[in-house]
């Protein structure tokens, strides 16, 4: 299976079971998330069941529903730029608002290896191109 088919079914697996139930198949047990600076307490977390738990206090802090893939780009030498929707819903106001931001996923023997966080689109491709 491709780099590109492998996060394509493993954020579809993602939005229905969400992060805490999410597949393992896709997962590897190592699995880093760095964040950097894409979030105000951006971390670099490791570990699949520590992964899981960081996205599901993501969700709860943001009020986040229904995750939506935009955009998949194939970056080759397995890694995957995706850009990332989310309708995230206001604590006091209750209103529902759109969070965009981008993941460049690194996929090694058929399963996610690093998930890194990006702001925006730019950040993402200038991070995999280097200096």
């Amino acid at each position: 299976m491709s780099a590109i088919d492998l996060v394509r079914r493993a954020y579809a697996d993602y939005g229905a079971a969400g992060p805490l139930q999410a597949n393992p198949r896709w997962w590897h047990e190592s699995l880093e998330l760095d964040e950097g600076s894409a979030f105000p307490d951006g971390t670099v977390v490791r570990g699949r069941a520590a992964v899981a738990r960081r996205l599901q206090d993501r969700h709860a802090i943001s009020g986040g529903t229904a995750l939506r893939v935009i955009a998949l780009t194939d970056l080759g030498g397995g890694q995957v730029l995706a850009h990332l929707r989310m309708q995230a819903r206001g604590r006091a106001s209750g209103l529902v608002m759109p969070f965009d931001w981008w993941h460049v996923l690194t996929v090694r023997d058929d399963q996610i290896v690093r998930v890194r966080d990006f702001a925006d689109r730019d950040s993402a491709v200038a991070a995999v191109a280097g200096p």
